[in-house]
């Protein structure tokens, strides 16, 4: 889950941390904005996925639960993972 492999993609990911229930947004930067569709997954601390989807952007995504998550983003311009702490 190292963000070393992957550190080239221009994505960032905010607010983080954030609540249970609080979208938080991923920007695709400047080089990413022409990128027209991403894959978002996500991962909970044991690496079981727990959503993926091909979206659009802009980005905004929305966990219900309590705990820290993985959260990968895929596009034309590359590939970062996120570790996303969700509190109540």
């Amino acid at each position: 889950w190292s963000n070393a492999a992957s550190s080239h993609a221009p994505y960032t990911l905010y607010p983080n941390p954030t609540k249970v229930g609080q979208p938080f947004s991923i920007n695709l930067g400047a080089e990413g904005r022409g990128a027209k569709t991403a894959t978002v997954r996500i991962y909970d601390m044991l690496g079981t996925k727990i959503r993926e989807r091909v979206t659009t952007t802009p980005i905004t995504e929305v966990i219900y639960a309590q705990g820290i998550f993985f959260v990968s983003v895929e596009s034309a311009v590359g590939k970062k993972v996120f570790r996303v702490v969700i509190s109540d």
